[in-house]
């Protein structure tokens, strides 16, 4: 089931793999190599997370010994290195061999939340013309951001409803300063 979700990628088909997939579905780009020890143990760790999610998200394989000018593109200077895909473009790497949890906790940055989703129904609802339904959906979203949302984080009310601060925004903003910042001082690297 796993296969399914993940996929090795060329430079020839990664912008259709990767960039223009990454629209439909966000995709996590692993680029590895066969002598890397701690890429044999970061890709079953991201295997596997592919096939729990259940297609929340596409695993695509980059073997940077055969593909070493896309690894260029992408500032690939340690391996392993992850780089999450949304709308396609990145959103957010890291380099190294990370625990599953700090994995877990990485594609959830990544894969849109209950929330997202409902934001997305709510505009199909109103692309069919049925405001009414879109408006259940916005007010679940809203229920469920604000549940998640600590207090520090919610906005004053608003029409009588208080709402949790924009997410989307907040992701944008947090996943590029993760993504730019991922090359500097503080990144983590890898030891191959």
């Amino acid at each position: 089931m796993t296969a399914t979700y993940v996929r090795d990628v060329d430079a020839a088909a990664f912008q259709r793999d990767v960039v223009e997939r990454s629209k439909e579905v966000p995709v996590v780009v692993d680029f590895w190599a066969a002598w890397c020890g701690p890429c044999k143990i970061l890709g079953p760790i991201l295997e596997r997370l592919a096939g729990e999610h259940n297609g929340g998200f596409e695993l695509a394989r980059v073997d940077v010994d055969s593909n070493q000018t896309l690894a260029g593109q992408f500032g690939v200077q340690g391996i392993p290195t992850v780089v999450g895909f949304r709308d396609g473009r990145p959103v957010s790497r890291f380099t190294g061999a990370l625990p599953e949890h700090n994995v877990r906790q990485w594609l959830g940055g990544i894969i849109p939340s209950e929330a997202d989703l409902l934001v997305a129904m709510a505009g199909d609802r109103l692309d069919e013309g049925d405001p009414a339904a879109a408006e259940r959906r916005y007010r679940e979203a809203l229920t469920i951001g604000y549940i998640y949302a600590p207090p520090q984080r919610r906005e004053p009310a608003r029409n009588g409803v208080t709402v949790p601060l924009k997410r989307r925004a907040r992701f944008r903003a947090a996943s590029w300063r993760g993504f730019r910042d991922s090359a500097g001082a503080g990144s983590r690297r890898a030891c191959c």
